[in-house]
């Protein structure tokens, strides 16, 4: 947890970022899931990595939640391509597969069939992608962001804080 931010004397800037959504309490910004029997904490993804689907916001760890249950997949992001600016998104779900797996047409179809039955209809994604890598920062979070930017055509830097920036390259041929 930070003790304070640059620049901001009052510490104002850094009270509306940790603590105006929870006060008293102190709020990050990300979801994570706590293994109550090891203490360890699992990173889930950004509470401001949201999608709009017909303006209802839906959180991706809602979707990452239900998609890592199925056994064949190792890991998933999902990014919402803009459609209209503002108004409307596709979800885009990119899963890494399991050793030896192969997207198929089943797995999809049990994904979508999981998605509706355990959240709603709005979860479904509008595509399904296998992908080799997951983009991460070094600290263990999933870059939702920056792949919503590269499907949404927008140029993305390459920041430094990517454990591995060249799974970002991938993306590019989803971009509107």
């Amino acid at each position: 947890m930070p003790s304070h931010f640059l620049n901001d004397p009052d510490g104002n800037k850094y009270r509306d970022a940790y603590f105006a959504r929870l006060e008293p309490f102190w709020a990050h910004g990300d979801f994570v899931r706590i293994n109550h029997e090891t203490g360890g904490v699992h990173m889930l993804g950004r509470s401001d990595a949201t999608l709009n689907r017909g303006g209802v916001r839906i959180g991706t760890a809602e979707i990452y939640t239900v998609v890592e249950k199925v056994p064949q997949v190792a890991d998933c992001i999902v990014a919402g391509r803009l459609v209209e600016e503002g108004v409307d998104e596709e979800v885009l779900l990119f899963v890494k597969m399991v050793p030896g797996q192969e997207l198929t047409h089943s797995i999809k179809t049990t994904i979508i069939s999981k998605l509706r039955n355990d959240m709603s209809p709005r979860h479904v994604p509008n595509q399904i992608h296998a992908v080799d890598d997951i983009p991460y920062t070094s600290s263990g979070k999933k870059v939702e962001v920056a792949v919503k930017q590269i499907v949404s055509g927008k140029v993305v830097q390459k920041a430094s804080s990517i454990r591995n920036p060249e799974s970002l390259d991938y993306f590019v041929q989803f971009k509107l």
